[in-house]
């Protein structure tokens, strides 16, 4: 090892590397030589929504420390106009960050700081757990809109939030550890924050039902909805039993829904309509999910 490497990264006597193959080359790292990411923030302006985002991002692309500053001590919540404290909406969102915690809150600034260390020996577990999390989220919508149960839809919110919650950490996960070459990141990080698009959409269909006035949907609107939602359970069994014939069969299944709402979607009430023209987008986060995992496995 070069000398000044092992000084830089105070590496001792019998301490043990890990060696990481990327394509041609061998990545060497040691477990003391993790560095500390920090990163400056400034959300003056932003409105709540913005900031999360914002934090959030700084979060799963791996930073340590977050130091969030404003010159306002208020934002706005678009959607409900309300007026909210930013050190609240910081708050909100590092309660839903994995491994982090909000260490100094001052009059215009907070500071995020991680608390644990990431292993790489969590990314498989998380990603099996947000499958499963996924799909129990879609079998809930499904059985809300068909039971008019408004506590499965309402509950949609939290399913969310804690989904969201466990992408983000496995997002980090992938842009803190070296156990997939460039490619293969690349990969596996498009394909995880592609399943956040599936869990907004759903958030968005559990929100809109509760919100019906008419909790009796028309029968074919409720057979379209369970259609969706069967196919994230289809993904799922593509993803970890892949076969490419099952590539098929997953088309097929949107080309059906698909024919199915041009038949229909005239006819349905407004409301209806709406909410089938927002899940339906699930079906096209499917089909780039599929050609994700098939690149996936042709780098094998």
């Amino acid at each position: 090892m070069p000398k000044s490497w092992v000084t830089q990264n105070k590496v001792k006597k019998g301490d043990e590397l890990e060696i990481t193959e990327q394509g041609s080359k061998l990545i060497i790292s040691s477990d003391s030589a993790q560095e500390v990411l920090s990163t400056v923030i400034d959300v003056t302006g932003l409105d709540r929504t913005s900031i999360l985002f914002y934090i959030r991002s700084a979060y799963r692309r791996g930073y340590d420390v977050i130091d969030i500053r404003y010159s306002e001590p208020h934002t706005k919540h678009l959607r409900t106009g309300a007026k909210k404290k930013i050190s609240s909406v910081v708050h909100e969102e590092v309660s839903r960050l994995v491994g982090v915690e909000v260490i100094q809150q001052k009059e215009d600034s907070c500071m995020i700081k991680s608390i644990s260390q990431t292993t790489s020996d969590d990314f498989q577990n998380i990603l099996r757990r947000i499958f499963i999390l996924l799909t129990d989220f879609a079998d809930d919508i499904s059985n809300g809109y068909k039971e008019a149960n408004t506590g499965l839809l309402e509950s949609a919110e939290e399913k969310h939030d804690n989904i969201t919650k466990f992408i983000s950490y496995s997002l980090r996960l992938l842009n803190k550890t070296n156990d997939y070459s460039p490619s293969e990141r690349t990969m596996m990080y498009h394909a995880v924050a592609s399943l956040e698009n599936i869990v907004d959409a759903l958030k968005w269909g559990g929100r809109r039902g509760h919100q019906s006035k008419n909790k009796r949907f028309n029968k074919k609107t409720l057979e379209i909805v369970e259609m969706i939602m069967k196919s994230i359970g289809m993904y799922y069994d593509f993803f970890y039993k892949f076969d490419s014939r099952k590539v098929g069969v997953l088309y097929k299944h949107r080309h059906d829904i698909r024919e199915d709402i041009e038949k229909i979607i005239g006819t349905l009430p407004i409301g209806e309509a709406i909410i089938i023209n927002e899940l339906s987008r699930i079906l096209e986060t499917i089909v780039s999910l599929t050609e994700i995992k098939m690149g996936m496995e042709q780098s094998r």
